[in-house]
């Protein structure tokens, strides 16, 4: 099952926003202060909600005053998906979220399956679910609580689903922390690179060659290789033009890319993946989303990420890239497969320069 259509309502800086049709592999393009980010933050926030299960625990991490469109909580917050495996089957999920009293609470929660039918509908904590009532906490997602119960397909389909989103937004400033951790899967920000490389160098050896091939073809790096110090803490090392390049002579530019390889090949499979594009050079860029491509289309995830870069936005095509602006108040994403005039131009000027130079902005 992939995303096909979200709306959104009062969440963040979105008032109202409707995406439709989303790829396998999709890119937010656009002015910043539009809504890209918060766009994004949608999908981790119900990630959230659904494992936690009280989403006022969770508005409170966040702030009330931050999570609502302009601090209104006097309208509510919907957040509205389909799910579509790409033939028939179709399920819809949403959520309108209430401050009553300073305290967040589900004023309702629909979930109709796959056979077109209510599986949940929660108010305030009366439930029906499966033919039956449940009581709950008018604070808790019902989603949260009978996804987890597998007679109710849909349901656990869904939540399933939400359980894993994974956001990352690697920072340079935390990928070279070395002591390992338990983890097969690379945090948000990448401090557990070094942990993650290694165990998939030591147990899933072909996605590793895989990550090597990568940095191969865009950088020349014939060999990489980890190793646990006798301290705890873990080498990475590169070899290029049989040098051995040691972590502290390694860019930074070097370690992202590298960073973002092993995040598309790391061996638990993400349901949707949200990247914030790093700041590399051109040839790396396009180098990365043609590897994001081939991993959208090759695992069972969908990959959406957000981009001012030239390089990055060169290498898409048409219909990957959802341009997104700001109207009246509204943000309003386009989708830029379609447009005629992008499709006539881009046949001699790559994406990036009609973007550049307002093009796409005047057409759309």
């Amino acid at each position: 099952m992939k995303i096909s259509h979200i709306s959104v309502k009062n969440f963040k800086s979105i008032k109202k926003l409707n995406l439709d049709g989303l790829p396998k592999f999709s890119v937010l393009i656009g002015e910043n202060g539009v809504g890209k980010s918060n766009l994004m933050s949608v999908f981790p926030f119900l990630r959230d909600c659904v494992v936690c299960g009280n989403i006022n625990e969770v508005v409170g991490q966040i702030g009330i005053g931050r999570l609502w469109h302009n601090g209104n909580t006097k309208l509510p917050i919907e957040i509205a998906i389909t799910f579509g495996d790409g033939v028939l089957n179709v399920i819809k999920y949403s959520i309108k979220i209430v401050c009553d009293n300073h305290k967040a609470v589900v004023e309702d929660e629909k979930l109709i399956g796959l056979k077109n039918n209510y599986e949940i509908h929660n108010r305030r904590g009366v439930c029906a679910i499966g033919g039956n009532v449940e009581h709950i906490d008018n604070a808790d997602a019902a989603l949260s609580i009978f996804g987890r119960i597998p007679r109710y397909k849909s349901a656990s389909i869904v939540y399933n689903f939400l359980k894993n989103v994974r956001v990352a937004n690697i920072e340079t400033t935390v990928v070279r922390s070395g002591f390992p951790k338990d983890s097969r899967r690379i945090s948000c920000c990448g401090d557990d690179l070094k942990s993650v490389a290694l165990n998939m160098q030591e147990k899933f050896p072909i996605l590793f060659n895989s990550v090597r091939e990568q940095m191969r073809r865009a950088l020349g790096i014939t060999s990489i290789k980890l190793k646990k110090l006798p301290m705890g803490n873990i080498a990475l090392l590169f070899a290029k033009d049989k040098k051995i390049i040691p972590e502290w002579e390694i860019s930074d530019g070097t370690l992202i890319l590298f960073a973002h390889y092993v995040l598309l090949e790391q061996p638990l499979t993400s349901s949707i993946l949200c990247v914030e594009t790093p700041n590399l050079s051109h040839k790396n860029l396009v180098c990365l989303a043609e590897a994001m491509r081939l991993k959208a289309r090759a695992k069972n995830s969908q990959i959406l990420s957000i981009s001012h870069s030239p390089g990055f936005i060169s290498a898409l095509r048409q219909d990957e890239v959802f341009y997104v602006v700001m109207e009246e108040n509204n943000t309003i994403v386009k989708p830029l497969r379609g447009n005629k005039e992008i499709e006539s131009c881009s046949v001699d000027i790559p994406l990036s320069e009609l973007y550049s130079n307002g093009f796409i902005d005047a057409v759309m």
